[in-house]
């Protein structure tokens, strides 16, 4: 995520290649800690993290110290009021330490930070979803066996598009896309953008790799 004066660029999913196109593009400004920015999400996930927060219901959630549960034996972090939501990078042996309870406590405050920084209601917002990092059908499957939930259909796109609409003034929202993994109704849409990479073991995604996003929120 970054703020440009009014305008605010923010990830809503699905993972991180959204912040680093933000970081390579940006630099040398300043990001701030975005909500999606670190986390994979499902549209599905992310539309119902969107969907609490306007409901009120997000913050309780996310501290409920009985919602979270790791997966695999990686240990990945969850939380089971957002099936498809992934703490990915969060030491959840750490956070979850029972004898630590302090551990816990600080994740909450980092997540009561980060959903303050995310959702504060800024006209028109430009929302960014993704699910071009090349590595994405891979590290998902240590989780997952349901590969087609990464992916965008009609249904996952008006359910973003309408969380947006429900939680912001005016938002533009823009869809990053693998044209294999996106409804093919979707493609001609102006603000669906066919940019995938080969599904590989990188991540970050060369620079200028958004640079049709980038400049649809500069006309706009």
């Amino acid at each position: 995520m970054i703020s440009l004066g009014k305008t605010r660029i923010m990830p809503i999913g699905c993972s991180c290649i959204s912040q680093f196109q933000i970081q390579k593009h940006f630099v040398p400004l300043p990001t701030q800690s975005g909500f999606f920015d670190w986390n994979i999400a499902t549209p599905a996930a992310s539309a119902a993290v969107m969907d609490a927060y306007s409901d009120g219901s997000l913050l309780p959630k996310l501290v409920d110290r009985a919602a979270y549960f790791t997966l695999s034996p990686r240990k990945y972090l969850m939380n089971g009021h957002f099936p498809g939501l992934y703490f990915w990078h969060e030491p959840s042996e750490d956070i979850l330490d029972q004898g630590n309870p302090h551990r816990f406590e600080a994740f909450c405050d980092k997540l009561r930070h980060m959903v303050a920084q995310s959702f504060k209601n800024t006209p028109q917002p430009h929302l960014i979803w993704s699910n071009t990092q090349p590595n994405l059908q891979i590290v998902t499957a240590r989780v997952s066996d349901d590969w087609a939930a990464f992916g965008l259909s009609v249904a996952g796109y008006d359910r973003l598009t309408e969380a947006a609409a429900k939680l912001f003034s005016n938002p533009h929202i823009y869809f990053a896309v693998n044209e294999h993994d996106c409804a093919p109704a979707l493609l001609s849409r102006a603000n669906v953008y066919p940019l995938g990479l080969p599904r590989c073991a990188k991540y970050v995604g060369p620079k200028g790799h958004y640079g049709p996003i980038f400049r649809a929120i500069s006309q706009g």
